[in-house]
């Protein structure tokens, strides 16, 4: 959690100062203000019954529950734009399984407002593996793994792919950006193990 009281696990919350599970928490990715959780049952591939929910961290109810929206929300890199009250997620609409597309989500409103596509507004055609935004939520830069491996970054204002680069033949890392939006980092594991484990190598 932002205040850091709470850990957030797969299947469980843990209280930080007491080192104790907590009997009952719903867990999930925490927004920026800690008031809501993030859950689905997304990652990497489609399961048979999607599940996208939005919880109350205060008081663990589900004010939020899909069973339709495909989305999956990468809990590495910045993907909250506070500012408008929106969360990038990766979109699962392929037959194989795999986000190939940018879910927007109002998580004031409680609302998919926007699909963006990177092929076709200027990029290719390629799986998203983790995403960052600026604290200004004008642009968004995006890493996708497995064959190609590349960097893309979009102006989220005119809606087009501004850089695209091709960094590997493989890579399963994660993106990280600086408070200042002056750098993004790419932690890139190597190998071809999956789950990718922590390295700490920059690419």
């Amino acid at each position: 959690s932002p205040n850091g009281s709470k850990l957030y696990l797969t299947n469980a919350v843990v209280d930080t100062k007491n080192k104790t599970i907590i009997n009952g928490a719903l867990t999930g990715v925490p927004s920026p203000d800690g008031r809501y959780l993030f859950f689905t049952n997304q990652l990497f591939n489609v399961p048979v019954n999607v599940t996208f929910k939005v919880i109350d961290a205060r008081t663990n109810q589900v004010i939020f529950d899909s069973d339709t929206l495909p989305l999956s929300i990468l809990p590495t890199g910045r993907t909250f734009d506070v500012n408008r009250g929106l969360v990038y997620c990766a979109y699962y609409d392929s037959a194989g399984g795999y986000p190939f597309k940018i879910g927007v989500f109002d998580y004031r409103r409680f609302k998919l407002v926007k699909i963006i596509n990177p092929a076709d507004i200027g990029g290719l055609d390629i799986l998203v593996r983790d995403l960052v935004i600026t604290r200004d939520g004008n642009k968004l830069y995006f890493l996708s793994n497995f064959t190609p491996c590349l960097f893309g970054g979009i102006d989220l204002i005119k809606e087009r792919v501004v850089s695209l680069y091709l960094l590997s033949s493989q890579c399963q890392g994660s993106l990280g950006i600086k408070r200042d939006d002056s750098y993004i980092y790419l932690t890139d594991p190597g190998g071809y193990g999956f789950p990718p484990p922590p390295s700490g190598l920059i690419q």
